[in-house]
């Protein structure tokens, strides 16, 4: 799918369930698993880097162990000029408002904030930092080497709270006390360069795909990325968006790049243009 058709018909779908009120977190959960290019992080949180996430996937619900255990919604794990970004986002329903009346947090808010509290008291431990990275299989790449800063995202709320009302909109910010960044369900739009990701839990296998975005190209660049995955062929098969021809292309093709990353090593894989997409 041409990513100009898909935003149009994604942005349509995803407008629609926020105009019904009974779509709650676990309805956008997996509109977000479906479509992995709306929830920011994958190259960074401003969308600066150059650096495609790690496995090309939006891991669901990731658990982790450790002296307590909280499972974010998603994760990403970002790198940008030699930094390892895994970036935590916790969803909340849309239709959970920040203020009270008085313009005071609400306790759905400041328990929502506390989930990043959380996280980020869980991380600041020197062993659940090497807990996360076995976890994922990082401890042996290159980002076991990048300077480790892990971030945390919020979604929740509309805009209708604040837009009118430049006080409530610094207020919100200030409300996080420096843990992790904002964003409203109003402020989320797919993102171009996530447009090759699938979303991904975590199994004892690895990487096992849920969902794989329509706009989805291959080239030898990514084949490393993409072998990391099991269940590729599922993910594609139930993607509505897919045409039945691509789909049969697609699962050929990935069992094609699977098979070279394991026969072939990278000092004798030559010379390769990654603007070549299939």
């Amino acid at each position: 799918m041409l990513w100009d058709e898909y935003v149009h018909i994604a942005k349509s779908e995803y407008e629609t369930l926020l105009n019904k009120q009974e779509s709650g977190e676990a309805v956008f959960h997996k509109f977000f698993e479906r479509h992995p290019s709306f929830i920011p992080g994958g190259c960074d949180l401003d969308d600066g880097s150059g650096h495609a996430p790690y496995a090309l996937s939006l891991i669901s619900k990731p658990g982790l162990s450790g002296s307590f255990e909280r499972i974010p919604d998603f994760l990403w794990l970002a790198s940008y000029s030699g930094v390892f970004h895994p970036i935590f986002i916790e969803i909340e329903s849309p239709g959970k408002r920040v203020f009270n009346v008085d313009g005071s947090a609400t306790k759905k808010f400041n328990q929502a904030v506390d989930q990043l509290r959380y996280w980020k008291i869980w991380i600041e431990e020197p062993s659940n930092i090497s807990i996360l990275m076995k976890k994922f299989g990082l401890d042996k790449t290159y980002l076991a080497d990048n300077k480790f800063v892990p971030k945390f995202l919020l979604i929740y709320g509309r805009r209708a709270e604040f837009t009118s009302n430049k006080m409530r909109k610094k207020l919100r910010e200030e409300f996080l006390c420096g843990i992790g960044t904002i964003r409203s369900y109003d402020g989320l739009i797919p993102s171009h360069k996530c447009k090759d990701c699938f979303s991904v839990k975590i199994t004892e296998n690895g990487y096992e795909a849920i969902e794989v975005m329509p706009t989805i190209e291959i080239c030898p660049a990514s084949a490393d990325s993409y072998s990391l995955i099991t269940g590729k062929d599922q993910a594609i098969k139930k993607n509505k968006y897919i045409s039945k021809a691509r789909k049969e292309f697609l699962i050929d093709r990935f069992k094609y790049w699977d098979n070279w990353v394991i026969s072939t090593p990278s000092s004798a894989r030559g010379v390769f243009n990654g603007r070549d997409v299939e």
